[in-house]
């Protein structure tokens, strides 16, 4: 599958939200959401990744909801995975979203 959009158009997607709350972040995931409701778990994966690795704390947000919302991306998630997930956490409330969405469900199975 081609993926429907780049890291720079979610970051502009990002930017021209009125405001950056948690309510306006995870509707934008949830848009984020239903244009990869198709995608491959890699697409999500590699899309989710880059995210994170972008350094942008609301982007960090969307993209551990991506993974806990797409099942294929949650459910076959690697150590390595977690691991690169959690690099670069800067602030508690990415640890918190990162210890519910991506390191507690991963443990657990």
């Amino acid at each position: 599958m081609v993926v429907p959009f780049t890291l720079e158009q979610i970051l502009s997607r990002i930017e021209r939200a009125p405001q950056r709350n948690a309510g306006v972040l995870r509707s934008l995931r949830r848009q984020f959401s239903e244009e990869l409701a198709a995608a491959g778990r890699s697409t999500v994966m590699e899309i989710a990744i880059q995210m994170v690795e972008s350094g942008r704390p609301d982007a960090r947000f969307i993209a551990y909801e991506l993974v806990k919302c797409h099942p294929a991306a949650r459910e076959g998630i690697t150590a390595a995975e977690v691991e690169r997930f959690g690099e670069g956490i800067s602030d508690w409330g990415a640890v918190d979203c990162f210890g519910c969405y991506i390191a507690g469900p991963a443990w657990r199975e």
